[in-house]
């Protein structure tokens, strides 16, 4: 018997996933995905991206954009006007309503959230790190209110 990883092989079935060459107990041998041996000369192939065997992994596909309809981007627009930050059973019904996923509406939301913080914030003069340029010392502001904008606030936390 021979032991690799959590399992047990019979010396026979010890052999290399890519040659079936059976691997001696001497010799050097590698386990992938905790069941899968290979002889060291198959193991530096798989390392490199070839594989000998002529199977090449499973790639994920890559998700196609998602494209709104004019009717669906209005709708969106509407909702986002009266709740830009809308919970979990009125995604459901905004998503339902124009047929989208739940995810791709939140997602929309989102990205409408930080367009519209990045306008208001090149509205307002702010560089995209929060300072303002129009002070010269690199002061961020001087609003005193609590958690409220830039700048110092009187509360030390």
């Amino acid at each position: 018997m021979r032991v690799a990883g959590q399992h047990r092989y019979h010396i026979a079935c010890f052999l290399c996933k890519i040659c079936k060459r059976q691997l001696g107990s001497n010799e050097r041998y590698h386990l992938v995905n905790g069941t899968d041996i290979y002889c060291t000369n198959h193991y530096r192939d798989l390392a490199n991206g070839d594989n000998a065997d002529g199977q090449h992994p499973p790639v994920k596909a890559k998700r196609n954009r998602t494209s709104y309809t004019e009717l669906q981007i209005k709708y969106l627009q509407e909702r986002f006007t009266i709740d830009s930050n809308p919970d979990v059973n009125e995604l459901e019904k905004i998503a339902s309503r124009i047929g989208l996923k739940k995810r791709v509406v939140q997602v929309w939301f989102q990205n409408n959230r930080a367009r519209l913080k990045k306008t208001d914030n090149n509205a307002k003069g702010c560089n995209p790190d929060g300072s303002n340029p129009s002070t010269s010392n690199g002061a961020t502001g001087t609003n005193n209110l609590p958690g409220k904008g830039f700048g110092p606030s009187i509360e030390k936390f």
